[in-house]
């Protein structure tokens, strides 16, 4: 059985906001609560939405849940869709 340890787990995140100034400052400061740097941020903006994906290696499944559900409460935010990367069961990882 293999172990994933926390700096081999990417937990990758797509979300699709309202295109606003606020919004990915908003996104961006969950991390920063939580003294985290992403690895990876890409946004563009298409139909009046602003669509950012995100990965943050480093944390463990539960913290990466967590940032989900931060995500996913924010002001503006249409969907969250997460899923990972350095599952244990060797699967590609999973959609919420």
């Amino acid at each position: 059985m293999s172990h994933v340890t926390a700096d081999s787990f990417t937990a990758c995140y797509s979300v699709a906001t309202e295109s606003e100034p606020g919004v990915l400052p908003r996104l961006l400061g969950h991390l920063a609560k939580i003294g985290v740097v992403p690895t990876r941020v890409h946004a563009t903006t298409a139909d009046d939405e602003l669509h950012v994906d995100l990965q943050v290696t480093g944390i463990d499944a539960n913290r990466a849940a967590l940032l989900e559900q931060r995500f996913a409460t924010t002001v503006g935010v249409l969907w969250v869709a997460y899923s990972s990367k350095g599952v244990a069961d060797g699967s590609s990882g999973f959609w919420l």
